[in-house]
This record gives C-alpha cells, structure tokens and sequence, in this order.
C-alpha cells in the first residue's frame, strides 16, 4: 500500500538580541523576517516602554508584537509577533518567584 505524501511545513522561528526595536525595525524586517519568511519572531532587548504606542513596527503580514516591556528601568524587554496565518494563543503564565 502506498501512502499519499502529506504536506509538510516547517515552522521557521526567529530570535534576535536587537538592542533597541525603535532603531533597528527597519533592519530586522527587511534583512531577517522578510527574507527569511520566518512564521514567528522573537526579539529580546527590545528597550521599549509604556510611552511607545502597542501597534509600534506592525510588520506587514504578521500580528502585531506581543510584549513585555521592562518599566522599572532602560534595557530589557521582550516581544513576539507570528505571521497572520499561523494560529497561536497568548497565555499569561506567572513565572514562581525564584525565575
């Protein structure tokens, strides 16, 4: 018996220190997500706080960036966005107090 091929996909996962998101949007889209057509993409150092708007570097095609930003003090700071056709859900998970 031969089985029919079943399409596969890769998930393609990008993770990037970009000391900055503000300054370096422009770079991260053009050089690493659009070329790359990553379907997720997570930064690290993003530097943003609460007086940058939430729909901030909106990349074409993907979601807008889940973050969490660091409001205590400059540096840190996460986000994530995925393209629009990748479904994902958001869930607030509470770290215990040692992490």
């Amino acid at each position: 018996m031969v089985r029919p091929e079943r399409p596969s996909h890769t998930l393609k996962i990008i993770s990037a220190n970009v000391r900055g998101l503000r300054t370096n949007i422009g770079d991260l889209t053009h050089n690493c997500v659009l070329r790359h057509s990553a379907d997720v993409v997570v930064v690290t150092e993003t530097w943003l706080n609460n007086e940058v708007e939430p729909t901030f570097g909106k990349i074409r095609g993907y979601t807008q960036w889940n973050r969490r930003d660091r409001p205590e003090r400059t540096g840190g700071g996460v986000a994530v966005c995925f393209k629009e056709e990748v479904q994902a859900q958001h869930l607030d998970v509470v770290p215990p107090p040692h992490m």
